[in-house]
């Protein structure tokens, strides 16, 4: 530098030294195609196909725009992502926004995603300790349609203490947030609007759904417990100070197995409290009684 001495090395949000940084690149019009699990896209990290190494971690993708480009717009692929920050980007047009595979310590922010056919923003395989905050998700096709694929989705894996906070959800018909697997969300403080279900919980425990506005077609939130015919005891949710509005097909909160004469599963420890429903057109509560006893149900 110009006192003559090293310039210090840059790091992330976490201490780690920055490995590598993609900033303000345009990137389009990439042909789709599939070969040894390689997908097509515009920015991807992942590991080495020969060493199994991965391509070092604490990288910064910011400021990009990814259109029409196949499969993947943004991609941490194979444990490759680890406190990286991945903000401030658009994505359009492919299958997939921006996915994260096996990832630790990460931050998605401040992205504005929209027509995306298979998910928007997705952490997979066992993603840890991420945020996903301050995005805006629009999921209409280039005609304006609604797309039925999930705003936000973490699922196959054993996912822990990832935080969905601050974001703007508008348009799927299916799920804003889809949650199938691991423990420890916070969903907190996300606006979702003309969607078909805002939270959906599919086999997630210890889970916190707090000031969110709901303004949906189908559920405010919705925890599944359908197993198949296992017999499994859920546990640890707060549902807490959201909004629920709109005209709603099913239900403001429901609690489902799929299968209730089997009675299969159950929930405890459910706290249900300080949410408003005057703006919503539904019946507030959905819950097959098997599923839940009175003396697990908090603030009810």
């Amino acid at each position: 530098n110009a006192t003559g001495q090293d310039a210090p090395t840059p790091t992330n949000v976490d201490g780690i030294p920055v490995r590598t940084r993609v900033r303000n690149n345009r990137i389009k019009d990439i042909i789709s195609g599939q070969a040894d699990n390689q997908y097509s896209g515009g920015i991807k990290f992942s590991r080495n196909s020969v060493t199994n190494a991965m391509v070092g971690h604490g990288h910064i993708i910011t400021g990009n725009i990814i259109s029409d480009v196949g499969e993947m717009g943004i991609e941490l692929w194979g444990q490759s992502g680890h406190s990286s920050i991945v903000s401030h980007n658009l994505t359009e047009n492919s299958e997939w926004g921006i996915s994260l595979n096996a990832a630790n310590r990460c931050i998605i922010s401040a992205n504005k995603t929209q027509n995306h056919s298979v998910i928007a923003v997705e952490l997979a395989e066992g993603c840890q300790h991420c945020t996903i905050t301050g995005n805006v998700i629009y999921q209409y096709d280039s005609g304006g349609s609604r797309l039925s694929a999930p705003g936000i989705s973490c699922s196959s894996g054993d996912h822990g203490k990832n935080s969905i906070t601050g974001n703007v959800i508008v348009g799927t018909s299916g799920r804003a947030i889809y949650i199938d697997s691991g423990e420890n969300y916070s969903i907190v403080g996300n606006q979702i609007n003309h969607c078909g279900i805002g939270v959906y919980l599919k086999f997630a425990e210890r889970v916190q759904v707090r000031s969110n506005y709901l303004d949906v077609t189908e559920t405010g939130i919705y925890l599944d417990c359908d197993t198949g015919g296992s017999a499994v005891t859920f546990s640890g949710y707060a549902f807490c100070g959201n909004t629920f509005a709109g005209t709603m097909s099913y239900a403001n909160i429901a609690l489902y197995d799929g299968a209730p004469t089997s009675r299969e599963c159950t929930f405890e420890n459910v706290t249900i409290m300080d949410n408003d429903f005057s703006l919503a057109s539904a019946d507030v509560f959905v819950i097959h009684t098997h599923l839940i006893s009175e003396d697990k149900l908090v603030n009810y």
